[in-house]
């Protein structure tokens, strides 16, 4: 395919990077020289430096051929623009606008097909919000992902010290009457590598392990896995950022949270104090040890870092878990912080771009993948598929279609049942599968999928 993507700040690189590694014909449109430099240096791509919003640069990039086009620059205007002009110049591509001002996402008719002709739109805050609730929701989760009409998670968990599958195979737990049909691992995060495992791994303490199990029964893996989990009742969060208020505003509609929001702003904290009506509003600032004391720090179930800047965000972390928080959530914008803030200690590292990065590569694979998940820093992936007739996935027993290694099926939804698969197991017309794929045998694992289409 053919993909135009506008702006190359961090989510413009990140998934022009991947797209290019999916054999796609990427171009970028970049108004500054120096990064149009860079991008020509490190990425397989074509570059046109220039304004996104200009029709002349837009047509001499190629917008008329292409398949998609992908305006993610930081200004919602000019994103809307060059949707507008794409429209007017092209009736071929599909749009794709970053959006942070939620306000205009509220107004769907200007996006319709009558005013910008968007066809997806996303808000990279708005995702990292909704994927902080979600962790909360299921406690010592350090990642979630639904799939199957969320009647599948998968879930990353940290194995402890005491976890009673430390040590056996994950062949030898897998006959061992304890976690037979308990426990499917789908790939294991260690030393910032994540792998897709084979029978003969052993867990480490410390290991992320990626569960997939039915959505409705998560309460069965705690014992399993030797974790004793806690409900949140106190959450507080450092900075008030978008993210940081908007995560307050949520959580604030749970009678059962109490929730506190640190910022050292004191004009900020004013106007704070009366729209959260239900959230203490501090003005402090987060790094002095004795504020985070004297508001129960060692109480507190998640301390979540919200602020503007990576290094004060990583910094108060450290602060809140050495005090006592028993789970702290990290945001990061550098897509490099991620997998080192997760090495440090049980810290569980968010970044924005990330997670739009997976949302609009998703929209651009949809009719052959209905969704898609990211996990470590972009080394591995989960992606949900339908089987059709015609697939050369069906009716043929597992360990017969000689998957690539690197892959493995993670979950089969057959007629609305979950089934966890082995080397018997076989697909059938009609089913969803849910496949666990390290990213460098994605393609292997693609031609498999001919004939596998979205329902």
């Amino acid at each position: 395919m053919k993909i135009l993507i506008i702006g190359a700040g961090q989510l413009g690189y990140h998934t022009a990077e991947k797209l290019a590694r999916e054999q796609n014909d990427v171009t970028i449109i970049e108004k500054d020289e120096s990064r149009s430099r860079y991008l020509l240096e490190h990425l397989d791509v074509q570059v046109v430096t220039g304004s996104g919003s200009s029709p002349d640069v837009l047509k001499y990039a190629g917008v008329e051929d292409a398949d998609f086009l992908v305006a993610v620059t930081d200004s919602d205007e000019v994103n809307m623009v060059a949707c507008l002009i794409a429209a007017a110049q092209a009736k071929t591509p599909r749009k794709i606008a970053r959006i942070r001002n939620s306000q205009l996402l509220n107004h769907s008719r200007v996006f319709g097909h009558d005013f910008l002709n968007v066809d997806y739109s996303i808000n990279p805050d708005e995702e990292v919000v909704a994927e902080i609730e979600r962790l909360l929701e299921i406690p010592g989760s350090t990642d979630i992902a639904n799939f199957c009409r969320s009647k599948v998670s998968v879930v990353g968990f940290r194995i402890p010290e005491e976890s009673p599958i430390i040590g056996p195979t994950l062949s030898e737990l897998w006959t061992k009457g304890t976690t037979k049909n308990k426990l499917l691992l789908a790939a294991i995060e260690r030393d910032q590598k994540t792998i897709v495992p084979d029978g003969s791994l052993s867990l480490r303490s410390g290991d992320i392990a990626f569960v997939v199990h039915p959505s409705s029964r998560l309460e069965e893996i705690y014992p399993v896995l030797g974790l004793q989990p806690t409900p949140v009742k106190l959450v507080m969060i450092s900075g008030a950022t978008r993210i940081g208020v908007d995560l307050a505003e949520r959580l604030q509609k749970d009678p059962s949270l109490t929730v506190k929001l640190i910022d050292p702003d004191r004009a900020k904290c004013t106007v704070l104090a009366e729209r959260l009506d239900r959230t203490l509003v501090l003005c402090a600032d987060p790094h002095n040890e004795d504020v985070l004391k004297e508001e129960n720090i060692d109480c507190c179930d998640a301390f979540i870092a919200c602020g503007a800047e990576d290094d004060t965000n990583v910094l108060i972390s450290l602060l809140a878990k050495g005090l006592g928080a028993r789970r702290v959530i990290t945001m990061v914008n550098q897509v490099r912080y991620v997998s080192l803030v997760q090495a440090v200690g049980e810290h569980v590292a968010l970044c924005p771009k990330l997670i739009a990065v997976s949302q609009i590569v998703q929209f651009i694979r949809r009719g052959k993948v209905v969704s898609l998940a990211t996990f470590g820093d972009d080394e591995a992936e989960a992606m949900e598929v339908v089987a059709l007739e015609g697939s050369k996935l069906i009716d043929t027993p597992l360990n017969q279609l000689k998957l690539p290694r690197g892959v493995i099926v993670g979950a089969i939804m057959s007629h609305e049942q979950m089934v966890i698969p082995n080397g018997e197991t076989v697909i059938n017309a009609g089913d969803r599968i849910v496949f666990f794929v390290q990213t460098a045998v994605r393609s292997k694992l693609e031609k498999l999928l001919v004939g596998t289409e979205r329902l």
